[in-house]
């Protein structure tokens, strides 16, 4: 009878949008081995109504381990002279690093049941009246309250014995300019080379580099946009991809109303603003 009731609880937070359950009684299940039936619901322990040939029992035997697996398995044990847990470092001697995070599957699954009973019902529990209402195994009991203490997620722990050193270094035998010029370095000292940053270069290396009179724009033949500052239509040029200044003077136009009018004589406009090509 107390299962069938906690069964149909159950099914009531399931249909309750703000119990915070989202499945129904049965639909996520779980091997307990307590006594009684083997396969519970996982939201609120009971078998009632679950089908107990949807799991099979854990394995007798466990499998087989490779050997230093194996130690590290049995060194997780807490240290029987102090009591204190072997740190991942102790527990994996042949590992150059490892990093650990999480649960076994016990106790992810006790994290869980627990933590649907608190959003369910709140956190007025005592740590027996959860062992009992869930019908967890009283070794838990440190974990569970932990749990209750507000502790959520798992710890976490990491080593790491590899050198920090690079295995292969690199020395600075000489530099090469862009000429094919090499070039012994300064006896240890810092050689300052000219950096041309692509926006500021093109800049100064094409027409952009003149002042616009009244009535006359900057355009882009390649993106057709216009703007009467530089730095606006060399970044579109830089963005593009083009950065070389020869490419960009070609596809660089200069707008005004002098080059508009066609009485005017090409003698008469000024001639910086000009094209080589059309020279």
């Amino acid at each position: 009878m107390n299962q069938a009731i906690r069964a149909d609880r159950c099914e009531q937070r399931a249909e309750n949008e703000e119990s915070g359950q989202v499945d129904a009684h049965g639909e996520r299940i779980r091997w307990d081995d307590g006594r009684g039936a083997d396969v519970v619901c996982s939201c609120c322990g009971s078998p009632w109504t679950v089908d107990q040939d949807q799991l099979d029992g854990p394995p007798e035997t466990e499998p087989a381990l490779d050997e230093d697996l194996r130690w590290a398995a049995d060194a997780a044990a807490p240290v029987p002279e102090t009591g204190r847990d072997l740190s991942l470092a102790e527990r994996w001697p042949s590992a150059d690093s490892a990093w650990s995070y999480g649960e076994s599957l016990e106790k992810t699954v006790i994290r869980d049941r627990v933590q649907d009973y608190l959003d369910v019902h709140g956190r007025d529990v005592s740590l027996p009246a959860m062992l009992a209402h869930l019908n967890i195994d009283p070794s838990y009991k440190e974990f569970v309250g932990e749990i209750l203490n507000g502790q959520i997620e798992p710890k976490s722990e990491a080593f790491d014995r590899r050198s920090t050193e690079p295995e292969f270094g690199y020395e600075l035998k000489a530099i090469v300019d862009r000429d094919g010029n090499e070039h012994e370095p300064g006896g240890g000292g810092v050689d300052m080379v000219a950096l041309e940053l692509p926006i500021k270069n093109v800049i100064q290396k094409t027409r952009l580099a003149n002042d616009l009179a009244q009535g006359e724009i900057f355009r882009s033949a390649r993106t057709e946009v216009a703007s009467h500052d530089p730095k606006t239509i060399a970044a579109r040029f830089v963005n593009n991809g083009i950065t070389d200044p020869e490419v960009v003077d070609r596809l660089l136009i200069v707008e005004d109303y002098h080059a508009s009018n066609p009485a005017m004589d090409r003698n008469e406009r000024r001639a910086c603003m000009i094209h080589s090509r059309e020279r």
